[in-house]
């Protein structure tokens, strides 16, 4: 169970690169791989551009990744000694066309920059720890992968003790928003994300 408050600051929004770049495993470099990869990374780029997977279900965009190759501005394979991946670069002025084509938003490279902060609840035991930027938890990596896709900036806080004389994980855990906002300037984000996860066994 996620539980999100979203508070914004004024400051300026980051540039994000790659934005019309996408990367996908493949098992082998046939025309029938290259083909799938394309139509997949063509739907990456779409999202992060559109910011919505809503438009993946139109009918333009579906007979458009049945020819994504028409998109493609370049790629290359990275062969590694256990994968393959398809770098693909889509042209910028097409996917806009096609995405302003079906009627859907832009969205512009210049992204917020979100401060992540996130108190988790530990089974069973029960007990609670504040997720830091150097955590390596599924749930980070989970984050900064939907981020990702989303192409979003975030990060969570150091947790140093600049941070711990501010905000506790009971102020996160309890949406104590004055302390979160104080401790949260230091990083002068856009947005600052406060959330608590917990798990919960369903009854049989």
């Amino acid at each position: 169970c996620l539980m999100c408050i979203v508070l914004t600051f004024s400051a300026n929004a980051a540039v994000v690169d790659g934005l019309y770049n996408a990367s996908v495993e493949i098992s082998d470099q046939s025309p029938t791989q290259q083909k799938k990869a394309a139509s997949s990374a063509l739907s990456e780029v779409l999202v992060k551009i559109s910011g919505t997977r809503s438009l993946l279900a139109d009918a333009d965009i579906k007979r458009a990744l049945r020819k994504a190759e028409d998109y493609l501005t370049s790629y290359q394979f990275d062969i590694r000694a256990d994968s393959i991946a398809y770098n693909a670069v889509f042209n910028p002025n097409k996917v806009e066309q096609l995405i302003r084509s079906t009627g859907y938003p832009i969205w512009g490279k210049h992204r917020p920059e979100t401060l992540v902060w996130i108190a988790i609840e530990e089974q069973p035991s029960r007990s609670r720890q504040l997720l830091s930027d150097s955590a390596l938890s599924e749930l980070a990596n989970a984050a900064r992968k939907t981020a990702d896709l989303r192409g979003i900036k975030i990060g969570f806080p150091v947790l140093d003790l600049t941070d711990l004389q501010q905000v506790s994980v009971y102020d996160v855990w309890s949406s104590f928003m004055q302390n979160i906002v104080d401790a949260s300037e230091r990083y002068n984000t856009e947005y600052t994300l406060s959330s608590r996860v917990f798990f919960r066994t369903q009854s049989s």
